[in-house]
This record gives structure tokens, C-alpha cells and sequence, in this order.
């Protein structure tokens, strides 16, 4: 196997570890919260008021939902992929033999197009622990960790979705 076809099995295993990763940081997020609320978070759960500061973060929180399928769909349009791969080409002049290759090319905007997506998911998560530190436990601390778990799980990396951006740079 040369280098090339063991390129895609080392991109999605680096990038599932990513992924778990931080699909365990809002685990730990969670925890974190609950861990400083005490007793009283059934309680204060169960109340259900939801002030101007937990309004104004979960907005934060499903902005950067819109960004992250923004960045989904923005991904797979074939001229921001041609553009990319124009300029990657015009750079990988620098070390002979290192060519870029589309392979190479759609590995590397796959990782980063995951990354950012991934980030961006973790954001609510972020904004609910900050939340959790400011207003206490509450509905809003817990949907916006569920919208960040969400996110990280419905924008998993896979296969097929990495073959999907090989062709736009294979064609």
C-alpha cells in the first residue's frame, strides 16, 4: 500500500480521535457544571425561568449552530474546492516530490472543514459552562449542551462524507 491509499484511513482515525475528544470535553463540561451546583440543581432545573443572560447565550449558542452548517454546506461547493486546490497546487512547488496531490489536497480541506465544524459545535457547550458558572444550573445551561452534543454527533467524520470531497477535487 503506498502512501496515497494509506492516507484516508490515518485521516479519519486522526479525526475520530478529535472528535472524541471533544465530544468528551462536553462530557466533562457537564460534570464540571454539576459538580459546582451542588444540591440544589434538580431544584433549580425544575423551576424552568429563563433570565436575559441565558436568552442572549443561547442565542450565541444556535448562531454558531447556523455557522456550523454554513460551514458544512460552504465545504462542498465545488468552486471554493477548485479554488483551494489552485492554490495548493501553486505551493507545493516548494519541496520536490512533495507534490499536492487532489488526495492530498481533499485530505487536508476535509481535516480542516472537520475541525472547524467541531469547534464550532463545542462553542454552546463552552457558553453553557460559562452560563453554569454565572446563573447556576438551568433549562438553558442544559440545552445548550445538548445542541453542542448534537452538533459534534450529527457532523461525525466518515467515509462517505470524505469521499464526497475527494471527487470535487478528483473532478
Amino acid at each position: 500500500m503506498d502512501r496515497e491509499q494509506s492516507l484516508q484511513p490515518n485521516l479519519l482515525w486522526a479525526l475520530r480521535i478529535v472528535w472524541l475528544a471533544m465530544l468528551g470535553s462536553v462530557a466533562v463540561y457537564i460534570t464540571i457544571s454539576l459538580w459546582f451546583a451542588g444540591d440544589g440543581a434538580v431544584e433549580h432545573l425544575a423551576e424552568g425561568q429563563i433570565s436575559m443572560m441565558e436568552l442572549m447565550m443561547m442565542a450565541f449558542g444556535a448562531g454558531n449552530a447556523f455557522a456550523v452548517f454554513w460551514v458544512n454546506n460552504a465545504a462542498k461547493d465545488p468552486q471554493r474546492a477548485r479554488d483551494l486546490a489552485e492554490r495548493l497546487g501553486k505551493a507545493s512547488g516548494v519541496k520536490p516530490g512533495n507534490e499536492m496531490t487532489p488526495e492530498k489536497m481533499a485530505a487536508a480541506y476535509y481535516f480542516q472543514v472537520c475541525v472547524i465544524r467541531l469547534a464550532l459545535s463545542e462553542v454552546a457547550a463552552v457558553f453553557g459552562l460559562v452560563l453554569s458558572f454565572v446563573a447556576g444550573p438551568s433549562i438553558a445551561v442544559a440545552a445548550l449542551y445538548l445542541l453542542s452534543a448534537w452538533l459534534m454527533i450529527r457532523f461525525q467524520p466518515g467515509r462517505e462524507e470524505f469521499e464526497d470531497i475527494r471527487r470535487l477535487f478528483a473532478g
